[in-house]
This record gives structure tokens, sequence and C-alpha cells, in this order.
């Protein structure tokens, strides 16, 4: 019987059957061409993403310090020469404003930093996809961070500089974070200006210094160490500014489309395929702009993007809120992840 099973076989029907023999021991439907590479790419993105999760912490730290040191220079050297110009109105508003921002800054890079992104669970609908990677329900725009381990909730990529992922609850403060500190570094640029420009076409003799009040710098300002300080401040406000800026804008453009970087990339696939069908691609998740905005940037009890300008999420009940919700001119409505 085993003869007759075996004999009389072409060579193409011996592969045939040895195929679906393999098949039928190492099937499994969630295997796909992009698992594969995947998996033939893991040697080296392995490395690569626990390096990036290693670095994290000190990445955070690094951005604190050269912010905060930015900041402690803005602060000796402005001041310094705003009382000897004897401007202390403007010294008085340039307080004013550069405190707001900090505290925008700050909040929104501490949330960023400690928000969880939003993480599918269990009690998710059973029509969900399944990761290929984690085996957890992955409902749709949920994507498995290779350098967390796990499925984010809308997730747009992975921030080092955060040591989080930019997802679901964490897109809003990575987006305002990078928003302020570009406000930030324009507000350090306008006020530091004539620091600057004194700095490089002004000659501070000994005639100059005996007709200006005397501070608490005094003459240190004409030492090579202030030049430095100078020149140190100047590279550091123009590289984040413009790196800041370059961040801004890409993401100004995904959010007011409601897309993430992830679904930027398919989406152009998408439309490439359907305009060579002279069809026109539409993205399911875009909702207008201002919707599109409101989604991300606003919490679900916030009607009005004035919001935004607000670094903290008040609780609708209490008396801040309410008297904010006045001046917005909006009513509150409960409910959204923080």
């Amino acid at each position: 019987m085993v003869e007759s099973l075996f004999a009389g076989r072409s060579p193409r029907a011996w592969y045939r059957l040895v195929r679906y023999t393999i098949i039928s021991l190492v099937y499994n439907v969630q295997v796909d061409s992009n698992y594969i590479v995947d998996t033939l790419l893991n040697p080296v993105i392995f490395p690569l993403d626990n390096l990036t999760a290693s670095l994290g912490p000190y990445l955070v730290a690094l951005v604190v310090v050269l912010l905060s040191s930015v900041i402690l220079i803005s602060y000796v050297l402005g001041i310094e020469w705003y009382l000897r110009k004897e401007l202390h109105k403007t010294l008085a508003l340039a307080f004013v404003i550069g405190h707001y921002l900090q505290v925008c800054v700050w909040t929104h890079f501490y949330k960023g930093v400690v928000t969880d992104p939003g993480h599918p669970t269990v009690s998710d609908p059973t029509n969900a996809d399944v990761c290929k990677r984690c085996v957890f329900p992955k409902p749709p725009r949920t994507h498995h961070c290779s350098v967390c381990k796990r499925c984010v909730l809308r997730m747009d990529h992975h921030c080092p500089w955060l040591n989080n992922c930019v997802g679901l609850n964490t897109h809003r403060h990575f987006y305002l974070f990078s928003f302020f500190t570009l406000l930030g570094c324009i507000f350090i640029a306008i006020f530091g200006l004539p620091v600057f420009f004194e700095f490089l076409f002004v000659s501070r003799d000994e005639k100059y210094f005996a007709s200006v009040p005397k501070t608490y710098l005094g003459k240190w300002v004409v030492s090579e160490a202030y030049g430095r300080i100078v020149w140190y401040t100047f590279s550091m406000v123009l590289s984040i500014g413009l790196c800041v800026f370059g961040v801004f804008c890409w993401h100004t453009s995904l959010i007011v489309a409601n897309e993430t970087c992830v679904e930027n990339k398919q989406n152009s696939y998408e439309r490439k395929r359907f305009s060579k069908l002279n069809m026109r691609y539409r993205n399911p998740y875009d909702r207008g702009v201002l919707k599109n905005l409101s989604e991300v940037l606003l919490h679900d009890d916030q009607k009005s993007l004035w919001w935004i300008l607000v670094p903290f999420h008040l609780s609708p009940d209490s008396w801040l809120a309410r008297m904010a919700h006045k001046i917005f001119g909006r009513a509150a409505k409960t409910g959204k992840i923080v």
C-alpha cells in the first residue's frame, strides 16, 4: 500500500506533495510578507530598539539641562541689560510672557513623559485585529511599538526625547510642547536681540560704563566669558528653534489631516494607487481641519481651541474651569482620558 502511494508520481506532483505537507505543519494565518520581513530585520532592529530604550532617561535629562541652561542665561543676561537701559516696563512684560511660556513648556513636557499613551485592553471589541508581536487585540489606528514592546492606541511614533510613545493620550502634550518651545525661542530671540546687537556692535569702554547705571554684572559684560555665553545662547536658541519649527510644521500638517506618521505613509501609498485608477483617495478619519485639531488638542469637556492656551486640564466643576468657560464662551461636558 505504501509503494502504491509513492509509485508513478511526477516531480511536479512530488513538489506539490512536499509543499502542502510543510504548509500543513507550519501554516499560520497571521504570517505574511510584512511579518517575514520584520522577522528577518529583527537582528538589526532589536539592538537599536534596546539602545533607544536605554538612552531614553538620559535624553530626557539632556532636554531638561539644555532648556534650563538657556532659560537661566536668558534671566541673567536679559535682566541685567534691561536694568542697565532702565526699561523697567519692558522687563515686567517680558517677565509675564516668559513665565507663562515656561509653565506651558514644562507642563506639557512633564505630561508627555509621564502620561500613558494608551494601550488596548482585553475589553476592546472582539472584531479587532490581533497584533502579531504581542498577540493582543489591535483596534483600528493601533500599532506595535518595538521600543516599548506593546501596542499603542493611535500611535504616531516613539519619541526618545520624551522617552515615551506619542499616542492617543500624549499626542496633545508632544505637539503643544513643541509649539510652546517654538514660541519660547521666538520670545528669547525678540527680547534678546538688543542684547546680541549691543554685544556685536557697541563699544563698551570706560565712557560707556560711566553713562549707564551700575548692575550686578558690572564690567564683566566685556569679558571673554560673557561673549562665549552670548554665542552659546544664540546657537542654542537658533538650533532648537529650527529643529522644533520643522517638527511643529510636520505634525501640524498631520493633525489637520487627522493622520499619524504611520498612517501618512500608508495613505501616501493609497493615494498613488487610487491615482492610477483615476480616483481620489480620502482619509476615512478626516473630519475637517477644526474637528481634527479639536480631536487631538482638546479634552472631551473642552469645545474651544482657545483651551490650548491653558496648560492644565481643569476639572469642569472647579471654579477656575467655570471662570475659564465664561472667558472662552463655551459650556463644558465631562469625560476624557487625561
